[in-house]
């Protein structure tokens, strides 16, 4: 069992065409969609470099520091140093102070995101949630990092690096609100998130492949092994199985 592409993306390409944006969370995303498109060539050329798509980078660096070009896109700490929080010590390669494209490019190699194949709807969500940690998993609560901002949204945080909070509200926006809301502003972007099915046999109901989707989830926990201080051990993706906030 594995959180990999072939296991989630029916569920994912389910949760997507479901979601709705929460009615309380348009304004925000509509000033995040304007910062993301107000900076679409400084992320273009970070894809040119690596094929992760442009406006997948803008959504990461939305979540992790609010589109601060000041700051690492691994997780929103000064480009004036290392990174301190997880992942720490990124980038290995150079000196301080860092260029935002300097550490954007070690952010997604470091990620295993280069060279990723197909870039689909499921794709982007799996990896987003690869990105942040699939400590959610281990709560069975959907990811905020992902579903903040939509109906898909449930109470539950880790309010700082592996500290859960089961009632906690998440109120920044999670990537997939966001690219909602770029959706309803590109027609370029809402394209590269169309679904087909395979020819051979129809989509499952959506109602179904999320209630798979979450069996999955739940056949995961069960199947990870904790270590002696209770974290997730790593095993899904290399580094990346951690409850980040």
């Amino acid at each position: 069992m594995a959180w990999d592409y072939e296991s989630t993306k029916a569920g994912y390409e389910a949760m997507w065409a479901s979601a709705e944006i929460l009615d309380s969370a348009h304004y925000d995303l509509e000033m995040i969609a304007d910062r993301i498109l107000a900076n679409e060539e400084r992320y273009r050329a970070v894809e040119d470099d690596t094929g992760v798509p442009w406006f997948w980078i803008g959504a990461i660096h939305s979540r992790e520091s609010d589109c601060d070009f000041d700051t690492h896109l691994h997780n929103g700490d000064p480009l004036t140093a290392r990174t301190v929080h997880v992942p720490a010590g990124r980038p290995t390669d150079g000196n301080p102070p860092f260029t935002w494209e300097e550490s954007a490019m070690d952010a997604l190699e470091y990620q295993d995101l280069i060279g990723i194949d197909p870039w689909d709807c499921a794709q982007k969500h799996l990896q987003a949630e690869l990105y942040n940690g699939t400590g959610y998993v281990s709560q069975e609560t959907n990811s905020p990092y992902l579903w903040a901002g939509t109906t898909h949204q449930e109470p539950g945080k880790y309010v700082a690096d592996g500290v859960w909070d089961p009632n906690a509200w998440d109120n920044q926006m999670g990537v997939a609100a966001i690219w909602k809301k770029l959706c309803e502003r590109r027609d370029d972007i809402a394209a590269a998130f169309e679904t087909e099915a395979p020819a051979e046999e129809a989509p499952p109901p959506a109602e179904e492949a999320v209630r798979d989707y979450r069996l999955l989830k739940v056949e995961l926990l069960r199947k990870l092994v904790l270590n002696q201080e209770g974290r997730l051990a790593r095993g899904v993706k290399a580094g990346i199985l951690k409850d980040r906030r």
